[in-house]
This record gives structure tokens, C-alpha cells and sequence, in this order.
């Protein structure tokens, strides 16, 4: 007895009524993929790695300021957010200067985009369908 079967009397039970059947198919599962699979799991279970982003923040800054810790506390709503202030270089009309840049570094808030009315979904800031609501 096949997955769709099982499936099918279910909802027989539940009250569907089956009018008419278009195409039967017939066919075997078996888990052909379960060692790759278990292999993947346990490769990840064994990773060390923590990989933690704080976009457009100076890499220098992360590793010498942020911890893994702050990235916790700001996920889950313990600190609102994080400040991050340190020099870069830019250029403006061919002249290279140092400019003093502040810029939020750790954030739980999507600011960029648009949460619709079920609290689920969202929209990409300046999306054609935002205007209509």
C-alpha cells in the first residue's frame, strides 16, 4: 500500500466523496537516499563552525568587537541594538579621506521589508502592491 493510498482513505473517512479517478499510478518507495542524508546530519551535528554576519560592517570591527553572545542577546530581543563606530577611507571626486562612520550593527528589526496584514508574509520596501493597502 502506497503513501497516496493511505492518504486517499483518510480523507474518505474525513468525508470526501471520490467521483472520479483520472489516472492510477502505481509505484514503490524505498529510501534511497537515507545514507546521504544521515552522512549530511551527522557532517553538520560534527561542524564547529559559527558563522555570524553583521552586513556592511567591517570585518576588522567584528572580529574585535562582536561576540557571538551579542548576536544572541539582539535575536532575541535582550538588547534593541548594537551601535558600531570606527574610520574607513572614501573617495569623493578622486580625493581619498578617513571619514568617522556610525552605523547600526546588530539589529532583531527587518527594516527592508513590509509585513503584511496576516503577520506572516512580506513585501520588499517600495513594492508595486504596498501602495493598494
Amino acid at each position: 500500500m502506497s503513501l497516496t493510498l493511505k492518504n486517499l482513505k483518510l480523507y474518505k473517512q474525513l468525508g470526501l466523496v471520490v467521483t472520479k479517478i483520472h489516472r492510477n499510478l502505481e509505484f514503490q518507495q524505498y529510501p534511497w537516499l537515507k545514507s546521504y542524508i544521515k552522512f549530511n546530519t551527522d557532517k553538520r551535528k560534527a561542524a564547529t563552525s559559527k558563522k555570524m554576519t553583521a552586513k556592511a560592517i567591517k570585518k576588522s570591527y567584528i572580529k574585535r568587537h562582536v561576540r557571538h553572545s551579542a548576536f544572541t542577546d539582539a535575536l532575541r530581543g535582550k538588547q534593541q541594538s548594537s551601535m558600531a563606530r570606527f574610520k574607513t577611507f572614501r573617495s569623493a571626486n578622486h580625493v581619498i579621506s578617513t571619514v568617522d562612520v556610525e552605523k547600526i550593527c546588530l539589529s532583531p528589526f527587518d527594516t527592508k521589508r513590509y509585513i503584511l496584514p496576516d503577520g506572516i508574509l512580506t513585501l520588499a520596501y517600495g513594492h508595486y502592491r504596498i501602495r493598494d493597502m
